[in-house]
């Protein structure tokens, strides 16, 4: 167990890559690079090799500032070349139509005709290049909106799993009360009874609105299990003081797209935009992710997982869904399988593995990652829905703010814990289901957040 253990912390803070290897370019594009299609435009992401060495990370204000500040110092370092290039070669780079720089993964947007994408390999630093691809929420399997709105049971049977009743009893002080948590999801209904006043920042990604709005229904569904109260007479909340901001990636379908949710992450790791206040959520909740990782693929060079790591130095653990595309092995997806991320799997009422829930392993090209860390409740879960309703959903989505909503309450018990000590925390007290230790089902087990808490609050 241990050994598992320390090979997942050591991954959590991954140095910047350097080197001049071969531009990886998603096959996607490849078309491109031989016979271009005529007046057909693109976004691609292009990713930059780092410039700068990363400062060590600590969780406190001034540590926020310093390692947002290197981001933006190392991205515009790297960037610079490129930019310069785009600027002064108008002729060899001229079907781009415009750029954004990101900070987050070190990367860049592009829009660009087609025909471009063959001189955009040879711009300064590019270590990567990808299509702008279609990402999708990690569906429920499962949906059911309820007619009531009163439920007989204290709890949810998630919340009676994780043990939260009892720590309600011993610990009635910890309930995520001065902890912010992110939400990346479809929105969120901020009028809902159990979520009334407890949204800090709302970023809306496809129609731009500022007043906080779901049209899908996850996000809400997803926000309730991690912050929810309790007026449906059944306590729907991991930890219902705590606080959420949350962007809507995704439209009223469920989709998005590669540089929407590079936004979104960046938006995240620093909603005010200055980098002098720390504003920040200390943990973010992702329901989302697709595509297993490529065995062919170093994940330094992925760049969803080089904006996990820009999280994590930032001292925001990255908690995310493994997947529902279980139970072959080999089926998390990314961003879970990424080194630095919290990946979640799905356990039902009788602690079973959930058939959907996503395997491990995440095979890299440079070695191989149990997946995913711990697992939480997520059959047939309920929670809040748009309009004031409630349902039941299914998935890993239901699972993963189960476990954002346990790492919210041992933040609240240790404001100073890095990301690490949480993850370590979370997975040494979960209840070790399946095979023994960390294994591609239930990672090291399901989550209780009794033993998580106990010996947070003697530190």
């Amino acid at each position: 167990m241990k050994r598992f253990l320390l090979a997942f912390l050591a991954t959590l803070a991954m140095l910047p890559a350097t080197g001049t290897a071969a531009v990886q370019v998603d096959p996607a594009l490849e078309p491109y690079l031989r016979q271009p299609v005529p007046n057909q435009q693109l976004t691609v992401i292009a990713l930059f090799e780092d410039s700068l060495p990363a400062p060590a990370a600590r969780r406190s204000t001034d540590a926020y500032g310093t390692v947002r500040k290197y981001l933006m110092r190392n991205a515009q370092q790297s960037q610079q070349p490129a930019i310069r290039a785009i600027r002064q070669s108008r002729e060899q780079f001229g079907a781009i139509q415009n750029f954004r720089p990101l900070w987050i993964a070190n990367a860049m947007i592009i829009r660009t005709h087609s025909a471009g994408i063959a001189s955009l390999v040879h711009l300064p630093r590019l270590k990567a290049l990808y299509a702008d691809r279609e990402f999708r929420l990690i569906e429920p399997v499962r949906v059911r909106v309820l007619d009531r709105k009163t439920f007989a049971d204290k709890f949810t049977y998630g919340l009676e799993k994780l043990n939260i009743p009892a720590v309600r009893k011993e610990m009635p002080n910890i309930n995520g009360e001065g902890v912010t948590v992110g939400v990346l999801d479809t929105g969120i209904d901020a009028a809902h009874p159990d979520l009334a006043g407890k949204l800090k920042g709302f970023r809306d990604f496809f129609g731009k609105k500022t007043t906080p709005y779901d049209d899908h229904g996850h996000g809400t569904h997803v926000s309730g299990t991690i912050a929810g109260g309790e007026t449906s007479n059944t306590e729907i909340g991991v930890a219902p003081k705590a606080s959420l901001f949350s962007g809507k990636i995704f439209n009223a379908a469920g989709s998005s797209t590669l540089a929407v949710i590079l936004q979104g992450m960046q938006w995240m790791a620093d909603p005010d935009e200055n980098p002098s206040t720390q504003d920040h959520p200390a943990l973010v909740s992702n329901s989302w992710g697709g595509g297993s990782p490529s065995s062919s693929e170093d994940p330094k060079d992925n760049v969803l997982c080089k904006a996990v790591d820009g999280w994590v130095k930032l001292g925001i653990l990255p908690v995310f869904a493994n997947g529902n595309e279980g139970p072959r092995p080999s089926t998390v997806g990314v961003p879970a399988a990424c080194p630095g991320s919290f990946g979640v799997g799905a356990t039902d009422s009788k602690d079973g593995i959930a058939r959907f829930s996503s395997r491990g392993p995440a095979i890299w090209s440079t070695h191989e990652a149990l997946k995913p860390e711990v697992s939480a409740p997520g059959v047939d879960v309920l929670s809040a829905m748009p309009g004031g309703k409630y349902g039941t959903m299914s998935g890993t989505s239901m699972a993963t703010p189960h476990a954002a909503g346990v790492a919210a309450l041992l933040f609240q018990a240790n404001p100073k814990f890095m990301v690490q000590d949480v993850a370590t925390i979370l997975m040494k007290s979960s209840s070790d289901l399946g095979k023994e230790g960390h294994d591609n089902d239930f990672g090291m087990g399901r989550l209780d957040a009794l033993k998580a808490l106990k010996p947070a609050l003697r530190r």
